[in-house]
C-alpha cells in the first residue's frame, strides 16, 4: 500500500516509519520547513502537493489542523484523506468556539480553574459514524520525577479500551456526535475532561487533532496492519476498531537533553547524536526527532523528542518494567525519561475507577 502521512512539524514521523517496517511504501511530507530534516535518509519525503498527485497515493493521513485546504485541493484529485476537516480547524484557532458548543449541550465547562484528574475520550469516526470501542488516555505531564518540574504536553501515558459501549465518559462525549455527523467527519477525535475532587467532570478542550502518545497506545493495541486499518477507515469498510480489550498500552517518551527547552538553538546542538538501539526492539520505538547520517540513526535537533517508547499487557507494572528495559537498552548521550509515571497515572485511574467514571 502506498501511504502519505502529511504532517505540520513531524509529529507523524513514527507513523510513517511504521508503515515502513511494515513493508508500505510510506511517504513523509513535514509543512514546516524547519522540521524537514526529521526522517530524512530513513522515510520517503514529499514537498508539495504535485509530489503528491504524481505518487497517486492509496490514502493521505493528516497529523495536525490547518491543513484542511490541502485535503480539499487533493480530494478534488480524487486522493481519499484521513484526519481532516475545516470544520475542525475552526475549533483550533477559536477556543472560545469550543466552550460555547460545549455550553450549548449543557456541560459543566472549565476556563482553566479547576484542578483535578485530565482524562481523554477519543473515538474512530468513520463518515460522521463512531466506531466503537471509544479508548480513553491518562497522561504523566511533569517533566521531572516526583511529578515536579516543567509542565509539557506528556512524558508518559496510558491508554485502554472500554469492553462496553457507553461508561460514563463516552455518554458524555456521545452529545458531540451530531456535530461530527454533520460534517461527515472521518479520522480521530476526542475531548479532555478533568474530574475534581468531588467527581464533578468538567469540559475542557478537543482532542482536535491525533494526539500521538494516545495513537500511538491504539496502535500498539491493534490486532490489524496499521496501514490496513487506515485505508479501511478512510473507504468506509470498518464496522469496529480492532484492539484488544483486555489489556492496556503503556507510553513513555524519550527526549535528550537540553530538551524540554525551547531554544531552536540549544536543541540544534543535539543534531548528528548516535542513538543505538537492537533491531528487536523495533516495534516498540515509535521514532520520531530522528534522521539518518553515515548510515546510522541520529538526533535530528530539531523537538528533542526522539521517541516514544510502548508496551502493551494486562499487568500494568510489568509494561513499566518493559519500557525501562528498552529504554534502558538504547544507547543515546543526554537521554531523558520519566521513570515513575506509571504511579501516578495508575493512582489516578485507580481514583477514576472507583467513582465509576472509566
Amino acid at each position: 500500500m502506498k501511504l502519505v502521512f502529511y504532517s505540520s512539524n513531524g509529529q507523524s514521523a513514527g507513523m510513517a516509519y511504521r508503515a515502513m517496517l511494515d513493508n508500505h511504501e510510506s511517504y513523509l511530507l513535514i509543512k514546516n520547513e524547519l522540521y524537514s530534516d526529521i526522517m530524512e535518509g530513513i522515510v520517503n519525503k514529499l514537498y508539495t502537493l504535485s509530489d503528491i498527485n504524481k505518487i497517486k497515493p492509496d490514502i493521505v493521513i493528516f497529523d495536525d489542523v490547518g491543513m484542511a485546504e490541502d485535503a480539499i485541493k487533493l480530494q478534488k484529485l480524487g486522493i481519499k484523506t484521513l484526519n481532516t476537516s475545516p470544520t475542525i480547524d475552526k475549533f483550533a484557532v477559536d477556543y472560545e468556539l469550543c466552550l460555547k458548543i460545549a455550553k450549548d449541550l449543557k456541560l459543566n465547562v472549565d476556563n482553566g480553574e479547576i484542578e483535578g484528574i485530565e482524562v481523554s475520550v477519543d473515538m474512530a469516526f468513520q463518515d460522521g459514524n463512531p466506531l466503537f470501542p471509544a479508548t480513553s488516555t491518562l497522561k504523566s505531564r511533569h517533566f521531572l520525577a516526583g511529578d515536579m518540574g516543567l509542565y509539557t504536553n506528556c512524558q508518559a501515558s496510558l491508554t485502554w479500551g472500554y469492553n462496553i459501549k457507553e461508561p460514563r465518559l463516552v455518554q458524555l462525549f456521545k452529545k458531540f456526535w451530531p456535530l461530527l455527523y454533520s460534517i461527515g467527519y472521518t479520522g480521530y477525535f476526542g475531548i479532555k475532561v478533568v474530574i475534581d475532587n468531588r467527581g464533578k467532570i468538567w469540559f475542557r478542550d478537543f482532542n482536535r487533532t491525533l494526539d500521538f502518545n494516545a495513537i500511538y497506545g491504539v496502535l500498539g493495541l491493534l490486532d490489524m496492519d496499521m496501514a490496513d486499518y487506515l485505508w479501511n477507515m478512510a473507504n468506509g469498510r470498518l464496522h469496529a476498531i480492532p484492539i484488544r480489550l483486555n489489556e492496556y498500552s503503556y507510553a513513555v517518551n524519550l527526549s535528550v537533553y537540553p530538551y524540554p527547552c525551547q531554544s531552536r538553538l540549544e536543541l540544534q546542538r543535539t543534531k548528528l547524536l548516535p542513538i543505538n538501539f537492537p533491531e528487536k526492539y523495533y516495534a516498540d520505538v515509535w521514532l520520531l526527532d530522528v534522521m539518518r547520517a553515515d548510515d546510522r540513526i541520529v538526533c535530528a535537533g530539531n523537538t528533542g523528542h526522539i521517541a516514544t517508547v510502548t508496551s502493551c499487557g494486562k499487568e500494568t507494572y510489568k509494561l513499566d518494567n518493559s519500557v525501562k528495559a528498552i529504554v534502558n537498552d538504547i544507547d543515546l548521550l543526554g537521554k531523558q525519561y520519566r521513570n515513575d509515571s506509571i504511579y501516578y497515572i495508575m493512582s489516578d485511574y485507580s481514583k477514576l475507577k472507583k467513582r465509576g467514571i472509566i
